[in-house]
C-alpha cells in the first residue's frame, strides 16, 4: 500500500479516513500514469497529422510545447485554488472532463489548429497535478510523503515508456463517425479521450476531499518558520536526501566555502540570536527527547521571534538568487538540458521522417527505447547515490549534453547524402540526451538544498521548478523553427553548452561539502 493504514471498512455503507486516503492516493497514481501516457503518445503520430495540412515545421513545436505553456502559467493559480477551497474531488473532476474534452479536440482533423488548441485545452487539464500534489502532502505525514511521491512519479514514468507502444495497434485504426475520420493521425487523441474517461470514472468512486476531515493528518501551524519546521520534518520530495543531520553542518560549511560570493552579515541566518537555540543545538535535543510534538511545543517561542526575520529574508531572495553564482549555474544547466530533451524529441521527428523516411512504427520504438533507458538511467543513479557526488553528477550530465549536440552538429553536415551516418549520428543524439536530462535533475534536487539556507528552499525549488518547465516548453519551440538551419543551430547549442562548462568547472570545484545523496526526478 502507498501509506500505512490502520483502519478497515467499518460497515458495508462507510469507509474509515484511512480507507479514504487510500483510495484517493490509487485515483492520483491513475491520473499520473494517463498523464504520461498523454504526454508520449502522440508523439510518432503527429508529424503525419500535421503533414496532411501540409502545416510548417513550427506546427510541430507548438503542439508539443502547447500544454507545458498552459500549465507553466496556470499550475500556480490551480494551487493556490486548491489550498484555499480544499476541494480536490470537484477540481479534478473538472479536470478530467477538461482532458477528455482536449482529446477529442486534438482528435478532429478539420485543420492544423485543431491539434494546437486540443494540447492546449490538455494543458489547462494538466495544471490540477500542483494542486493534486498539494493535497498529498497535506494528507500525509513527513514520513511517508516522500515514498508517495516517488510512487507517483514511477508510475508516470511507467506511462512514458509504454506511451509510445500504443501506436503499434493505433496506427491501424480507420473508423468513420459521419465526417469523423479516426485514422493513424488522430487515433491517439481518441484512445487518450477513452483512457481520461475511464480516469474520471475512477475518480468519482476513488478520491475524497481529506484535507478537512478530522483524522486527517494536521502539518505545522503557518506561523512556524520554515527554518524551524526544517529542523524536525523529515525529508520531502524538494530535498528528498537533506537529512536532519546534515542541514546545519552543510549550511556552515557552505559559508566558509562561498564567503567571496555572498555578502556577511550580522544578522546571518547560519548565527542566532539571543534566547535562541542555535539549529545544531535543537537537532541535539529532537534526538535525545524523541518527542515531536515536545520538542515542536518548545520551539515555538524561537520561531515567532524569527518570523520577524522571515519576510524581510525572502523579499531579498531574488537579489541574493541574483548574486548567487554557483546557484544560478544549476539553474541554467537545468533549464538546457530540458531544452536539449524537448528539441530531440522534436528534432527526432524532423529527422525521422523527413531525413531517414521513419514511420510511425520505428518512430514508437525509438521512444520506447528512450523511455527505457532513462528509467534505467534514474534506477542506476539512485541505487548508486551512497557512492556518487551530485556535483560530479551535474558535470557529467552536462558533458553528455554537449556530446549530443555535436551528434546534431554531424546529422545537420551528414544531409540526406549518407543515410547510415545520419542514423548513427541521431542515435548517438538521443542517447546522450537521455543520459543527461535525468542526472541533471536528480542532482540538481540534490544540491540545492545543501547549498541554500532552509529557511528560502521554497523559493530556490520553486525557481528550479520554473528552469525545467522553460525548457521544457522553449526547447521545441526553437527546434521546430531552426531544423532548417540543423549547423547554425548546433553551433550555437554547443557554445552555449561550453560557456556554462567552463563555468561549472571552477564553482563545483568550491563546493567542498560531500554532496552524496540522490533524489528523484
Amino acid at each position: 500500500m502507498l501509506c500505512e493504514s490502520k483502519g478497515n471498512l467499518e460497515s458495508s455503507f462507510e469507509l474509515t479516513y484511512q480507507t479514504k486516503r487510500q483510495l484517493t492516493l490509487i485515483g492520483f497514481a491513475l491520473r499520473r500514469f494517463a498523464s504520461g501516457l498523454d504526454y508520449i503518445i502522440i508523439l510518432p503520430s503527429l508529424y503525419f497529422y500535421l503533414q496532411s495540412f501540409n502545416a510548417k515545421f513550427y506546427w510541430l513545436g507548438l503542439v508539443i510545447a502547447a500544454d507545458s505553456l498552459v500549465a507553466f502559467f496556470l499550475s500556480p493559480l490551480i494551487d493556490k485554488l486548491s489550498e484555499k477551497w480544499q476541494r480536490i474531488r470537484v477540481l479534478g473532476f473538472l479536470a478530467n472532463l477538461i482532458q477528455i474534452a482536449g482529446s477529442m479536440i486534438y482528435a478532429l482533423p478539420s485543420h492544423y489548429f485543431m491539434p494546437v488548441v486540443g494540447r492546449l485545452v490538455s494543458g489547462l487539464g494538466q495544471s490540477c497535478s500542483a494542486a493534486m500534489y498539494g493535497e498529498v502532502k497535506r494528507v500525509t505525514s513527513p514520513e511517508e510523503r516522500n515514498r508517495v511521491m516517488i510512487f507517483m512519479e514511477g508510475v508516470r514514468l511507467f506511462g512514458v515508456v509504454i506511451g509510445p507502444g500504443m501506436n503499434f495497434f493505433l496506427k491501424d485504426f480507420d473508423l468513420r463517425f459521419g465526417p469523423w475520420v479516426i485514422d493513424h493521425r488522430t487515433a491517439p487523441g481518441f484512445f487518450m479521450a477513452i483512457v481520461w474517461l475511464l480516469v474520471e470514472i475512477v475518480h468519482i468512486f476513488t478520491v475524497y476531499d481529506l484535507s478537512l476531515h478530522p483524522d486527517a493528518y494536521r502539518a505545522l501551524p503557518e506561523h512556524d518558520s520554515e527554518e524551524d519546521s526544517a529542523l524536525y520534518r523529515a525529508p520531502t520530495v524538494s530535498q528528498p536526501f537533506t537529512t536532519h543531520h546534515e542541514l546545519s553542518p552543510t549550511r556552515y560549511e557552505h559559508k566558509a566555502t562561498f564567503d567571496e560570493d555572498e555578502p556577511k552579515s550580522e544578522d546571518d541566518h547560519t548565527g542566532s540570536s539571543d534566547g535562541e537555540a542555535k539549529p545544531s543545538e535543537e537537532i541535539r535535543v529532537l534526538e535525545s527527547e524523541g518527542d515531536l510534538g515536545e520538542s515542536t511545543k518548545h520551539s515555538r517561542p524561537a520561531s515567532r521571534s524569527r518570523k520577524l526575520q522571515e519576510k524581510p529574508a525572502m523579499n531579498q531572495s531574488i537579489c541574493q538568487l541574483l548574486c548567487r553564482r554557483d546557484v544560478i549555474v544549476i539553474l541554467i544547466c537545468q533549464f538546457l538540458m530540458f531544452f536539449n530533451q524537448t528539441a530531440f524529441e522534436t528534432l527526432m521527428l524532423l529527422i525521422g521522417v523527413d531525413k531517414l523516411g521513419f514511420g510511425i512504427r520505428v518512430l514508437s520504438a525509438i521512444f520506447i527505447g528512450a523511455g527505457v533507458e532513462m528509467v534505467t538511467v534514474i534506477v542506476v543513479v539512485w541505487s548508486a547515490n551512497k557512492a556518487l557526488d551530485a556535483k560530479y553528477l551535474l558535470i557529467t550530465s552536462l558533458s553528455a549534453a554537449l556530446l549530443a549536440s555535436f551528434a546534431r552538429l554531424a546529422v545537420g553536415f551528414a544531409g540526406n547524402t549518407n543515410r547510415m551516418g545520419c542514423i548513427v549520428m541521431t542515435v548517438l543524439m538521443g542517447f546522450f540526451t537521455i543520459i543527461g536530462t535525468p542526472i541533471a535533475s536528480i542532482s540538481g534536487k540534490s544540491l540545492l538544498p545543501k547549498l541554500t539556507p532552509p529557511e528560502t528552499h521554497p523559493f530556490y525549488q520553486s525557481a528550479f521548478s520554473i528552469s525545467q518547465h522553460l525548457g521544457l516548453i522553449v526547447g521545441p519551440l526553437v527546434a521546430s523553427v531552426m531544423y532548417g538551419h540543423l549547423v547554425l543551430f548546433s553551433a550555437l547549442t554547443i557554445a552555449v553548452f561550453l560557456i556554462i562548462y567552463l563555468l561549472l568547472l571552477p564553482t563545483m570545484e568550491k563546493i567542498q561539502f560531500p554532496a552524496h545523496g540522490c533524489g528523484t526526478t
